[in-house]
């Protein structure tokens, strides 16, 4: 987790912006890295296979997926946490559908080895995926991934409900402060457009809507933005590759917050909500050729039926 604006504190009335300034400024810094080369790498790939398929699943027809991973890949991530390396991976291979429903993962031990990644790390990575549904752990047999699990329009779905929300609730509670953060931020994100940096700005962007889902000042939903974390930051480093949408985006955060400074709940609900529709528009239009859509929510729903 990046150290800006000290997420993990559930008092946020304890900081002051004097003591945010520090934090940008080392968010400016860290989100020059590379966005974990995961997301397209094509050298250095190595092939994983379960080496004790056998031994932890009796049933013979059960197989382990390939997965291929940047071999010893320690690159900083979209995010901080390096264990991002793993569940990003997993996260575009499973919505590319180049992991079919039910297919059987390494172990996480063959992970670590092969990512370079470590074994804490990769366990919390794949436990983060289990939370919302895309994988499941079955004990003395392996991880794999579900064939019920949450889908492209559901998670698209859920994440408007919970940040319009949170801009909602944010807009009566947020503090003069923490408006000036969110102008310095996007002020930061206009300067990474000028110099065509979209790995910087994906960073800048997922601060952004962390800060709006703090200020909401309540524990739960920011407790499920944080856990939904991996699966945000690869849907917003998705989005925003999108020819031109950073331009956009950038334009809707500044709405956001003259909503926020307004103190306007319902100008805040609508300006969210006019950005993730956007958000979603792109998602779908980049994800259009695979089908996901119509074939998964059919899919997810004859599930729920069963």
């Amino acid at each position: 987790m990046l150290p800006g604006v000290a997420v993990q504190q559930t008092n946020r009335h304890h900081y002051s912006a004097p003591a945010l300034l520090p934090h940008l400024l080392l968010l400016r810094f860290l989100s020059r890295f590379p966005i974990s080369s995961l997301l397209g790498a094509t050298s250095g790939l190595g092939a994983l296979r379960e080496s004790s398929a056998a031994k932890e699943d009796p049933d013979p027809d059960s197989k382990t997926s390939e997965i291929n991973f940047p071999q010893g890949e320690n690159t900083m991530s979209t995010g901080s946490r390096i264990g991002n390396v793993v569940a990003e991976r997993l996260l575009d291979m499973i919505f590319r559908q180049k992991i079919e429903a039910g297919s059987k993962l390494p172990s996480a031990e063959t992970i670590s080895k092969v990512t370079g990644v470590s074994i804490v790390s990769t366990r919390e990575a794949i436990k983060n995926l289990e939370s919302i549904g895309l994988v499941e752990i079955k004990h003395g047999k392996g991880i794999f991934v579900t064939s019920g699990g949450p889908i492209v329009d559901e998670i698209l779905e859920a994440r408007k409900v919970m940040e319009c929300q949170n801009a909602e609730m944010a807009a009566s509670k947020i503090e003069d402060w923490e408006v000036e953060s969110l102008r310095s931020l996007l002020m930061a994100m206009y300067e990474e457009i000028a110099i065509k940096d979209d790995r910087a700005f994906i960073n800048l962007d997922h601060e952004f809507h962390l800060i709006i889902a703090r200020a909401a000042g309540n524990r739960f939903l920011y407790r499920a933005f944080c856990n939904a974390r991996s699966l945000l930051l690869y849907q917003q480093s998705q989005v925003n590759s999108y020819p031109g949408n950073i331009e956009v985006a950038a334009g809707q955060h500044k709405q956001i917050i003259e909503a926020l400074a307004q103190r306007s709940p319902q100008g805040a609900r609508l300006a969210m909500s006019i950005h993730l529709d956007e958000a979603m528009r792109v998602w779908k239009e980049m994800f259009s050729d695979l089908g996901l859509h119509s074939k998964a929510r059919h899919a997810a729903g004859a599930t729920a039926r069963a």
